[in-house]
């Protein structure tokens, strides 16, 4: 149970500091994958399971980097890359719900942002919005649920 709790630790803190970065600069630094992603795999190498499900997990995030590139970018590689990552530290299956919980999540504030847009007289249809600070409700409610 603690290597649990250390690894949800961990894994917050990498989740906190990329939605950050997305939220301020609209992406986020390579130097903080690759820490997370070492501190990962280190974690993984000296837990003794299995490399093709501790791989597993990551291959959310090749599928958003295969749908980055047919979308011609509208899916950032940096969300591609979170994900890959967040795969080292999350098994597939709550790699796929984190993922699923920040599109709600992402969608429910797009809603209401469009809404604004359309009371106010707001043009918001070329507007970008950072995908990964939608996560954290998302990994909250996996927490807590």
């Amino acid at each position: 149970m603690e290597d649990i709790n250390r690894v949800h630790i961990i894994f917050m803190t990498f989740l906190a500091a990329a939605a950050w970065q997305d939220l301020r600069n609209k992406s986020v630094s390579v130097w903080l994958y690759l820490g997370y992603g070492a501190v990962a795999c280190a974690i993984r190498l000296t837990g003794g399971e299995p490399v093709l499900q501790a791989l597993s997990g990551g291959l959310v995030g090749v599928v958003l980097f295969a749908a980055g590139r047919l979308t011609a970018g509208a899916i950032g590689i940096g969300d591609g890359l979170f994900f890959v990552v967040s795969g080292l530290y999350l098994s597939f299956y709550d790699n796929v719900r984190l993922l699923l919980y920040g599109i709600l999540w992402g969608g429910i504030f797009c809603l209401f942002l469009f809404l604004h847009g359309k009371k106010h007289g707001i043009n918001i249809h070329r507007m970008t919005v950072p995908f990964l600070p939608f996560l954290i409700p998302g990994w909250i409610w996996m927490v807590i649920s």
